[in-house]
């Protein structure tokens, strides 16, 4: 290397003419020297990485101009501090992603160019890292530092199917917190893209133990960081209260002193005062031997005060919340006395110096509940209203966190404390608000309101405020509450207990983002369904129990047929890769459940596909998911099939003169079509936990339709246009007389049953003479609108936005057919569809209107009529009184056969 510069500089140097013998030889010797200190410079490079002594300050001491390590300005940087030599750590192929960023930090630290680093970390392989290293330098040229690093990643990383944001979501804790933490941002570190900090937060604390998760998300951390302290902190604090409570019991002593009970028929002491001086005396705590324990049981007196117990029982004087410092040792003091009674744990809980006072706060108050015991007043605070709560059962008043902020009150901070609500959880308090000015209904009243986090009311005025009052008249039954003001008498009056309301679902969010909701609640009737009608007839039952098995849930993958489903994309396609969406956390147990029940259905297996499709959940009707695939962009390379899809109106021209109908429905019809081999990789799914495929055709492809279609055509065609119709997995049978319907069912049964078809015998009806199929309800007299539909329309707001028209004539279109001259009337409305600003006139409230009344109202012929139809003109219809028909203006075979 020495040589290499030293013949650069003579070159260099000849591109100079000197001017004199004396000045070539000052140059020759100037170029010398400064190769000669390049050369002092990287062989200091070398001597630095393999030397193990320590640095002297002699060594970093030089004088030298040059920019390399250990010149001038690095002498600036270790003259005052002797550092400790950087070492680079061997590396034997664990943890690669850590090895690598050492590595860069020290190459960056001793200025070593990219092109010398993969030689020189090469000495620092060991094992299997070693037999890589010369297995690669054999085969393969990695021509630079940044692609060797991340091939050291990619081939001893920790191998797993799964993505690291499947691992992170997965990841429980099993030891201690800080091994947990540990495993966590080791895996975070393998992402390839930063992470969104909600996301990190909230798998951090879903894979926390229960007891250190629920402490923690009482705290609502905000950051990563925050929440990884709290759980670091509650964890110390349950393993120092371990310590404490088995001290507790190894010394056989109390940890604080308890006082002295005069005697064993004593039933009531009071706290001693020099544990806390402050502490009221009416609070007071009991002790009962045996003896007394046995006689109030007898005589069914409450262990606490001596009134009669009963269900519904509470002491007049027994707190529900405390107020204890922010001391997490307090959560769980050890018990020292010897009945197993709630009361007892209180009364033990009384005794320690960090209790500043006993306060107590009804669940009505905590929660926003409402009884006919509560009082409910509207208030206004600083022009702004506000609910206020009556209530006795709470010892001081309270204003909500969130309209403590919102009013922009002034909030004093005060020595932080917790309050110990009855369910376990604290909730944190270290602000008061005073001389809050309170207006209720023309009086004006000035609290102090601590701040605490409360669900449902905005403020709370309890004892502390009430007890100046004097005394008071409080009506429950009419909801009066009277006392004196400023020598003024007072009444106020309550408001009624809040109805339940239907809400949209911009308020529901609103409240939610608010906590002004305490918990949700999703309610499904589900009502028990029975396998075979009650009312079916002789006939009918028996054709079902000849032909059971075409009712009986299929077992393994269906058969193979020609119409199985293929995938053609076109040409130079690439395959489609599409991440996995975010679930949230309720769904994520429902996506896995659902995915184990189609590997044990055998309806997917495992995939090893470059394609990749994201999954998501859609809510059914009756309150269960919707397994659905995001084909999307698979969909968008896929040749279309154009095989041709019936239209209704084709479909109820084969009507005419039909009495009984019956509907068949097939079970899960999509999934009883096996997918061609070639097309299996092709429907590769990704949830957070695996990568899987289907082996039937499912739901959300482009062409599924069409293949669906073809093979009910292939299937029935003998009895189509006959007695047969089919639009994809619903089947209707249409006979004139019962005999001849008998004999369609069992026709079509059998044809069921040799394709190995099955249907859904719940969702089926059989031998009806008014059923509903494809939105209309079908009889002997024609075809009319669904009542359910038409109570849709006609219960339809006005719209409001383009997008409420579009869903407005996207439904009364459907039913076009009905209504004479239909793009007329609509047109009005249709126009607002254009991009032009929404204009809601009255044109088109008269248009709105009259679609809703023409799809409302039913026309019954019952003379000679005139009925003009489009593209037809005018035609005489000559109905009977005893023949009355529905005038839909579809009726069967209207031309030439009416």
């Amino acid at each position: 290397m020495l040589d290499q510069q030293q013949v650069k500089g003579p070159t260099h140097n000849q591109q100079i003419q000197p001017k004199s013998e004396e000045q070539t030889d000052v140059a020759l010797l100037a170029t010398s020297l400064e190769d000669t200190k390049q050369a002092v410079n990287k062989l200091c490079v070398q001597v630095g990485l393999l030397a193990k002594q320590k640095f002297t300050e002699a060594e970093f001491s030089g004088k030298s101009k040059s920019s390399g390590p250990f010149g001038s300005s690095d002498a600036s940087i270790f003259g005052r501090h002797k550092p400790a030599p950087i070492n680079l750590p061997r590396f034997s192929g664990s943890h690669p992603e850590r090895w690598v960023a050492q590595a860069n930090r020290y190459f960056d630290f001793y200025r070593i160019p990219p092109e010398e680093r993969l030689l020189i970390s090469s000495f620092y392989f060991d094992d299997a890292a070693a037999d890589w290293y010369d297995w690669v330098n054999r085969h393969s040229q990695i021509p630079t530092w940044k692609a060797f690093t991340e091939a050291i990643v990619i081939r001893f990383r920790e191998k797993s199917l799964e993505q690291p944001e499947g691992l992170l979501a997965k990841l429980q804790q099993t030891s201690t917190v800080e091994e947990y933490r540990q495993r966590f941002e080791e895996i975070s570190n393998r992402t390839t893209v930063p992470l969104p900090p909600e996301f990190l937060i909230s798998c951090y604390i879903s894979g926390l133990r229960l007891d250190i998760k629920q402490s923690v998300l009482i705290h609502k951390p905000t950051t990563l960081e925050e929440a990884m302290e709290k759980s670091q902190l509650h964890e110390n604090r349950i393993n120092m209260e371990r310590g404490l409570g088995r001290l507790s019991l190894g010394s056989g002593k109390p940890i604080l002193p308890t006082p002295k009970l005069p005697s064993t028929n004593a039933s009531t002491v009071s706290p001693n005062s020099q544990l806390n001086p402050k502490l009221p005396n009416t609070v007071g705590f009991r002790r009962l031997s045996q003896a007394e324990l046995t006689q109030k049981k007898a005589l069914g007196l409450c262990f606490r005060c001596d009134e009669k117990y009963t269900s519904d029982h509470k002491c007049r004087s027994a707190p529900q919340l405390l107020f204890f410092d922010d001391d997490p040792g307090l959560e769980h003091a050890p018990e020292t006395g010897g009945i197993d009674t709630s009361d007892s744990v209180l009364a033990d809980t009384l005794q320690l110096d960090e209790v500043k006072s006993h306060s107590a706060i009804s669940y009505n108050a905590l929660a926003g509940g409402c009884s006919a015991s509560t009082l409910r007043f509207k208030g206004m605070v600083k022009g702004q209203p506000v609910q206020v709560l009556l209530d006795g059962g709470s010892t001081r008043c309270f204003v909500q966190t969130r309209i403590a902020k919102f009013l922009n009150l002034e909030v004093e901070a005060i020595p932080p404390f917790s309050v110990l609500v009855g369910s376990g959880e604290r909730l944190p308090c270290s602000g008061v608000a005073k001389q809050v000015v309170l207006v209720i209904q023309g009086f004006q009243v000035t609290v102090d309101f601590f701040v605490l986090p409360l669900q449902g009311w905005d403020m709370v005025l309890g004892v502390s405020w009430l007890s100046t009052l004097g005394p008071v008249l409080t009506d429950y039954v009419a909801a009066t509450f009277e006392f004196n003001l400023r020598d003024n008498r007072v009444v106020w009056q309550g408001e009624s207990i809040p109805t339940v309301e239907p809400i949209q679902f911009h308020g529901l969010r609103k409240l939610a983002s608010s906590a002004a909701i305490a918990q949700y609640f999703h309610l499904t009737l589900s009502p028990p369904q029975s396998l075979t009608q009650p009312t079916q007839s002789p006939d009918i039952q028996k054709l079902l129990t000849d032909f059971a098995l075409v009712f009986q849930p299929p077992s393994g993958l269906p058969p193979t047929r020609i119409q199985d489903h293929d995938i053609t994309l076109l040409p130079d396609s690439a395959p489609v890769a599409v991440r996995p969406y975010r679930y949230p956390h309720f769904q994520k147990q429902e996506v896995e459940r659902l995915v184990q029940d189609m590997l044990a259905q055998g309806i997917i297996r495992p995939s090893y596909s470059p394609f990749s499709s994201p999954v998501l959940l859609v809510r059914k009707k009756d309150g269960t998911w919707r397994f659905c695939v995001d084909y999307r962009a698979l969909n968008a390379i896929t040749i279309p099939d154009r095989f041709p899809i019936p239209t209704i109106d084709e479909l109820f021209d084969e009507l005419h003169g039909a009495v009984y109908f019956s509907k068949l429905d097939l079970l899960s019809g999509y999934h009883q079509i096996r997918l061609q081999e070639g097309a299996i990789t092709k429907t590769a799914f990704r949830t957070h936990d695996g990568h899987y495929e289907f082996l039937v055709m499912p739901f959300g492809l482009t062409n599924a339709p069409s293949t669906f279609q073809r093979l009910m055509n292939d299937i029935f065609r003998p009895f189509l246009r006959k007695f047969v119709l089919v639009f994809f997995d619903d089947i209707l049978i249409y006979s004139p007389t019962w005999d001849e319907h008998l004999s369609h069912l069992r026709l079509v049964f059998q044809s069921l049953l040799n394709n190995k078809l099955v249907a859904k015998l719940t969702k089926c009806l059989f031998g009806q003479t008014t059923v509903g199929y494809l939105g209309h309800v079908i009889s002997a007299h024609g075809v009319a609108v669904d009542p359910d539909k038409i109570a849709c329309i006609r219960d339809w707001p006005t719209p409001k936005t383009v997008k409420d028209v579009r869903s407005f004539l996207g439904l009364s279109g459907y039913y076009r057919r009905f209504i004479h001259h239909y793009a007329s009337v609509a047109g009005p409305l249709s126009d607002l569809l254009r991009k032009d600003k929404f204009l809601w006139t009255s044109i088109q409230e008269e248009a709105f209107k009259k679609l809703k009344q023409l799809l409302s109202s039913t026309l019954v012929f019952d003379s000679q009529r005139m009925v003009s139809i489009d593209n037809y003109g005018p035609r005489k219809v000559f109905v009977t009184p005893q023949a009355k028909r529905i005038a839909l203006i579809k009726l069967f075979g209207l031309v030439g056969k009416i």
